[in-house]
């Protein structure tokens, strides 16, 4: 029987993407577990009760922080992770609809080649902006269009994936009117106006759309 030498945070959102993937979650604890983590497994209810086991596992020095669900569970653990002096290894184990941070820093879909990663100890150095008060390691975005990943249903998305995203992106494209236009203010003393839309991104993709 493999030693328990490692602690780890294991922030799971049950929420998070189509509900079929989440049959995977005991073979996810079972194979973290084999890997020789000792988890502390933290459930969301919602995303205000995130903050407390993240500060612990950074100011304890935990080895690892395993974040399994979606963009939006990333997003909600990054607004604690950022402000913390002390950060251990993070890793993002896939369940949510379009999972495009999990993309962007390589991570693979299927569950037997993420524990490979895993295993294998390949880490990858990401930029984390910041935009107001606001922490993003994916995408900041404004204006038209903007909040359509908000919008969408959870229930639409636990059962058509991505393709929710699409719906909604299409009824908002036909059935509203262009927000009033915004500007923004860089470092450089440059001034960007009448712009409908802007994204900030580390990655080429968000939601139904896609660079």
């Amino acid at each position: 029987m493999k030693t328990l030498s490692k602690k780890a945070l294991f922030i799971y959102n049950p929420q998070s993407g189509k509900k079929k993937r989440h049959s995977a979650f005991p073979f996810i604890v079972e194979r973290l577990t084999q890997l020789g983590y000792q988890l502390m497994i933290h459930q969301l209810t919602d995303f205000q009760n995130i903050e407390t086991p993240i500060k612990e596992a950074c100011q304890k020095k935990w080895d690892a922080i395993f974040i399994a669900g979606g963009d939006g569970t990333v997003n909600s653990s990054l607004q604690t992770l950022a402000t913390e002096q002390h950060r251990p290894v993070i890793a993002v184990i896939p369940l949510g609809t379009s999972n495009e941070f999990a993309k962007y820093i390589g991570m693979p879909s299927q569950m037997e080649e993420v524990f490979q990663v895993i295993r294998n100890g390949q880490t990858k150095a990401i930029d984390i902006g910041k935009f107001g008060d606001k922490y993003f390691a994916n995408i900041a975005s404004a204006g038209w269009l903007s909040d359509i990943t908000y919008k969408t249903p959870s229930y639409l998305k636990a059962y058509i994936g991505e393709w929710a995203y699409v719906f909604c992106f299409l009824k908002t494209f036909f059935m509203s009117k262009q927000s009033h236009p915004i500007s923004i203010n860089l470092p450089s003393q440059e001034l960007l106006s009448d712009l409908s839309l802007f994204l900030i991104m580390n990655g080429n993709g968000v939601g139904p759309l896609s660079a």
